[in-house]
């Protein structure tokens, strides 16, 4: 029993209800890292496929000096986990978020910086939950609650960089919820060149999904453009080479065998603003295996973002 304890601890670390009494801030920043990769949500150059049809337009922000914005998110994640034949299924409430954006400033360097704040974390359970369940959930919400800092981006939308603060020592459920938030909130990343009605881009990078790295393909259609105001359709895929998982709780160890994930959505952007309007749904599935042991685990999750102006 004792020879499944490491893998058991996986996947408990994957459906836990509650956060870590010892849970603390890290600082992040892309300028301090030295060698290593920036954030995730760093950099991140479009690459045009099709400019589109039409008259075309070079897409550029243009964000007045002191704007402030105020954003409502709502986010929910469902996670169904598996050792063997055991299989757990997690949905959290609905959460709800209230975000501060700004005041944007403008950088010598041409770009915008603006602070971040959320606000406040709500979510709303259902009569009945349990108190202990109440209380663990509380706690993991009131982590989320702890993002702060400043973004810069250039008039391209591209962020240039970060820094702030983001809770360590919570479960990688929560850590994946962050993930989503920094995500949902960054700007549209916009061509170099000119497009029109139909055009069509996508933004390579690798992201850190705390246990393990994955390649991760964004890919823009712009279905309307008047005057500052697009429409897009969005999609993501996802895809993840077998490796070590890292960050597991009590010591453990697996390997990643198989990673998946697929995305779609869509986004309304005003070239005055910083944040879109979005709604987007995800759902990716993996496979592990504890080495020397033969356990198998399975995570399916579904995410789903949507962010409204207040």
């Amino acid at each position: 029993m004792s020879r499944l304890l490491p893998i058991a601890a996986v996947l408990s670390s994957f459906v836990a209800c509650g956060g870590s009494e010892t849970s603390d801030t890290v600082e992040i920043s892309a300028t301090s890292r030295g060698g290593e990769r920036p954030p995730a949500f760093v950099g991140g150059e479009p690459r045009l496929l099709s400019p589109g049809t039409g008259n075309r337009a070079r897409l550029r922000y243009v964000i007045p000096e002191g704007d402030e914005e105020r954003f409502g998110m709502q986010l929910i994640l469902g996670v169904t986990a598996g050792m063997g034949d055991t299989t757990t299924f997690v949905e959290s409430p609905p959460i709800a978020f209230e975000i501060e954006v700004g005041p944007i400033r403008h950088r010598p360097d041409g770009r915008y910086r603006y602070d971040l704040e959320i606000q406040s974390v709500d979510l709303v359970l259902p009569e009945g939950t349990p108190d202990e369940i109440r209380e663990a959930l509380s706690s993991e919400v009131a982590q989320m609650g702890r993002i702060e800092g400043w973004i810069e981006v250039d008039d391209r939308g591209i962020t240039r960089d970060v820094h702030g603060t983001t809770p360590t020592g919570v479960p990688p459920r929560t850590q994946t919820m962050l993930g989503n938030i920094r995500s949902a909130l960054q700007s549209i990343p916009l061509p170099e060149d000119p497009v029109g009605i139909g055009a069509r881009w996508e933004v390579r990078r690798v992201v850190d999904h705390q246990t393990h790295e994955v390649d991760q393909v964004v890919t823009y259609e712009l279905l309307d453009l008047v005057g500052t105001r697009g429409e897009l359709r969005i999609t993501v895929e996802q895809s993840a080479e077998p490796q070590p998982l890292h960050n597991l709780p009590d010591g453990g160890e697996a390997n990643l065998d198989t990673y998946v994930g697929q995305g779609s959505g869509g986004a309304i952007f005003d070239l005055t603003s910083v944040t879109p309007v979005a709604t987007l749904s995800f759902q990716s599935a993996m496979h592990a295996t504890a080495p020397g042991q033969g356990s198998q685990l399975t995570m399916e999750t579904l995410t789903q973002v949507v962010v409204q102006p207040r």
